[in-house]
């Protein structure tokens, strides 16, 4: 029996009955699988070949699509998806103990308040993503939610009860700058319309009625669309970190997660701050994990030589590949390990070259870039986090500085633990035992899917090296050099539509 099957004995038409909310999502994603899934290279479909240099430059911004996975996005991404699922795993409307509670939740009126409960409690998760600005927080999520539809059109459903139904699998609302509980509540009726074209905003902002019953229709919107996440983003110190701004709101996201719709949490540490001293309750909002993303502790940060730097190298719309010794190093000095100075870096090294007419990126271009207007106003922080300057770093109020040393501290710790195996000393020896926990003894499940998203872009690399000494060693009139061509792209259209089938 597969996932998107429930055994039913409370109204369906048979003892079996699909989870239609499950079923219309595609098919579950394999831990292993995610690396190649969320891998993204939009230049990839973009024929660049005889264009001249100075018309590739208005392809430089599609960098900002270009994504290469690390360890963390696939945790994250993984712990998302999970999320969705299993929140939709506890919701099926074709039950009549469900259909019963929609019938509930709709009788909620104005005076019920943000404190009702709902007759049947679910556990939804709630997942919290922390780092500082620049680390791709973001991003990650954004890439793994479109591995989704957002809304999904149902037609007429008997089980169900309705002729037709949309169903919104995510949702994603910046916190506003302010903390404002209105004005937030105000952009998730914006966001709603925008996906379901529907008219909530100008149905309830017109109205005159208390942030807390605001609260409840919005409660009941994503309860009866059937949100399968709401990711709020831009979770700061100043909108978040303090308890007049938090508490409420958080009562609000366990409402909702009370109703099975699950919550991610994205900001910067500090908007998180005191987080962790609160119920058990307010704790649940890290049940599907807690993660923190950092800039890459030094130049032989693992993600960093062998996924980031190479990834993020491959985006480029120069005619020939870039040939950057020491490319890890240079880079991290230039960016600090930071994901979005990187781009910058490789963005604007690639803009000098086509206004200097070169067909590829060096170690100069890279130089060169970390000293235009772009990236000068960046070399205070740059140098802070290259050179660990803790004082310098203060300066910047969005920079966890603490909680950076912190992480700077541990990252240490567990190199040198992993450098010298042999060391005495208990907390040697616990961390140690951490690390052969985490790991089980073996390269973790990423690692594993990592290597073989590696191994196939390098066995990519070497098919096409050979292709081009094959084509170099014959003649112009000789047949094998286009047939060759022609098989070629006859076995990556073949290899195409057997990944698309997958997928489907």
């Amino acid at each position: 029996m597969s996932d998107e099957m429930n055994l039913k004995g409370d109204g369906a038409s048979g003892p079996w009955s699909v989870n239609p909310l499950l079923a219309a999502l595609p098919p579950a994603v394999c831990y292993e699988d995610l690396p190649a899934l969320l891998a993204h290279e939009p230049l990839s479909s973009i024929s660049l070949e005889g264009l001249p240099l100075q018309r590739r430059a208005e392809y430089l911004s599609k960098i900002g699509s270009h994504f290469v996975p690390t360890s963390a996005a696939i945790d994250i991404a993984d712990a998302v998806l999970t999320a969705i699922r299993s929140g939709y795993e506890d919701r099926d409307p074709s039950s009549r103990a469900f259909k019963q509670e929609r019938y509930n939740v709709g009788a909620w009126s104005a005076q019920d308040g943000v404190l009702i409960r709902s007759a049947s409690v679910r556990n939804a998760r709630g997942i919290t993503i922390k780092g500082m600005t620049g680390v791709g927080k973001s991003t990650i999520v954004a890439r793994t939610l479109s591995l989704l539809p957002q809304v999904i059109d149902h037609g007429f459903n008997e089980q169900c009860g309705w002729a037709a139904q949309k169903q919104l699998v995510w949702l994603r609302v910046d916190m506003t700058s302010d903390g404002s509980r209105l004005g937030f509540l105000m952009q998730i009726y914006r966001e709603v319309d925008a996906a379901l074209g529907t008219n909530y905003f100008a149905q309830y902002a017109s109205k005159k009625m208390t942030v807390e019953t605001h609260m409840v229709a919005v409660s009941k919107i994503l309860f009866n669309c059937f949100c399968g996440v709401l990711v709020i983003e831009e979770i700061q110190f100043r909108n978040f970190g303090t308890a007049a701004a938090r508490d409420l709101m958080l009562l609000f996201f366990l409402r909702l997660a009370n109703l099975g719709v699950p919550i991610v949490l994205i900001g910067n540490p500090q908007g998180f701050d005191g987080f962790d001293v609160f119920s058990q309750d307010v704790r649940r909002m890290s049940s599907g994990g807690s993660f923190e993303l950092w800039p890459a502790e030094s130049q032989s940060d693992v993600d960093w030589g062998e996924f980031v730097v190479p990834g993020m190298l491959r985006f480029t719309v120069l005619p020939r590949p870039p040939n950057v010794e020491h490319a890890s190093a240079l880079l991290f000095d230039c960016t600090g390990g930071v994901l979005d100075f990187l781009a910058k870096v490789l963005t604007q090294a690639q803009l000098l070259a086509i206004r200097m007419g070169r067909d590829q990126i060096t170690g100069s271009e890279i130089v060169a870039a970390y000293h235009s207007p772009v990236l000068r106003p960046l070399h205070s922080l740059i140098r802070g986090l290259v050179e660990r300057k803790v004082d310098q770093l203060r300066s910047f109020e969005d920079v966890p500085v603490e909680l950076l040393a912190e992480w700077w501290a541990r990252a240490r710790d567990h190199r040198e633990t992993e450098l010298h195996p042999e060391g005495s000393g208990r907390a040697r020896a616990s961390m140690q035992g951490k690390s052969r926990e985490a790991t089980g003894g073996t390269r973790t499940h990423y690692q594993q899917g990592a290597a073989r998203y590696k191994a196939k872009i390098t066995a990519g690399k070497r098919r096409d090296n050979r292709a081009k000494e094959l084509e170099a060693n014959l003649s112009p009139e000789d047949i094998r050099a286009n047939g060759r061509k022609e098989a070629l792209l006859g076995n990556f259209s073949l290899m195409q539509w057997d990944i698309n089938r997958k997928k489907q």
